[in-house]
C-alpha cells in the first residue's frame, strides 16, 4: 500500500477472480486493520511523523504487511480452485 504492492495485488486479483471471488479471500484482501484510523480521523502516527526515518519504517512496514495480505489471499484463492 505504502511501498509499491502493485504487482502483488495485480496477482492476488488475478488469482481471487479465478477462483470465483471466494469469501475468505475477499476478507484476506479487505483487511486493513494494520493501518487503523481512530476516532475523530485521526491518522497513522508513523506516517505522519515529521521524521523522515520513522515515516519511512513505517512504510515499510506497512508494505510488507499488504503484500503478505495479497500473498495469503492468493494463496486461499488457489486452494479453493483446486477443490473445483
Amino acid at each position: 500500500m505504502c511501498i509499491d504492492t502493485h504487482e502483488e495485488l495485480k496477482e492476488a486479483w488475478a488469482e481471487i477472480i479465478k477462483a470465483g471471488m471466494p469469501a475468505d479471500a475477499l476478507a484476506v484482501m479487505g483487511d486493513v486493520s494494520a493501518l487503523p484510523y481512530r476516532a475523530g480521523g485521526e491518522g497513522d502516527p508513523g506516517l505522519e511523523s515529521r521524521d523522515a526515518l520513522v515515516s519511512a519504517r513505517r512504510m515499510t512496514e506497512l508494505g510488507a504487511i499488504f503484500r503478505e495480505n495479497y500473498r495469503r489471499a492468493a494463496e486461499l484463492a488457489r486452494q479453493h480452485q483446486e477443490k473445483r
